[in-house]
């Protein structure tokens, strides 16, 4: 069967050269027949350097989608069809339940000094490009037998999955609990409390 999914950046702050894909990380390299991409600088296959014009990044043990390797390139570009990707995957031998968003998306950040710093959902696991050395460093709790990544010590997560895309973007460089006062009682409840915190 197919699946077919739209990426659309919504926001790019920051300075850093960041690229974003995400991974199938229930799924082997064997379950994807074809990829396909399109958006502003793909039509058929991934402009990102990384992928070596495959329709999976090479080197991965499951389907891995790069989409771009630097974010800074839509900083001013105000019309979200020109910063919208289309992948269509055709898969084989999948379940449904297998395939279900958000998947695991994640940036790599600064991808011009390389593709390994890569920053996922909490408790996504990295993929197998991902710098091994950088995880469980600073106040990042890295504990792979216990399925915990890219959380910090004061349990709070690198990414989020909203379930909006219009979120106000708060200032860059200020911490997201600062912006949004409800959010630590979001995360110290594990999601119980302040289900509304960025309201």
């Amino acid at each position: 069967y197919e699946i077919e999914d739209k990426f659309i950046l919504q926001h790019c702050g920051g300075y850093l050269q960041n690229g974003f894909g995400y991974q199938l990380h229930k799924l082997s390299n064997s379950n994807v027949k074809s990829v396909k991409i399109t958006g502003p600088d793909a039509s058929g296959l991934s402009s990102s350097i990384y992928m070596e014009g495959k329709e999976t990044e090479p080197g991965q043990s499951h389907p891995t989608i790069l989409l771009y390797d630097d974010m800074t390139k839509f900083k001013n570009i105000t019309d979200e069809s020109k910063k919208e990707y289309t992948v269509t995957i055709t898969l084989d031998g999948a379940s449904e339940k297998e395939v279900v968003p958000p998947y695991n998306p994640f940036i790599f950040i600064s991808s011009n000094e390389g593709r390994g710093k890569e920053l996922h959902l909490i408790n996504y696991p990295p993929t197998d490009k991902a710098d091994l050395s950088l995880l469980g460093t600073g106040k990042d709790i890295y504990r792979p037998e216990e399925g915990m990544y890219y959380v910090s010590a004061d349990l709070m997560p690198f990414a989020i999955n909203m379930p909006v895309s219009n979120l106000p973007v708060p200032e860059e460089g200020k911490r997201i609990d600062q912006s949004y006062p409800k959010f630590s009682g979001w995360v110290s409840s594990n999601g119980k409390q302040n289900k509304d915190w960025y309201k």
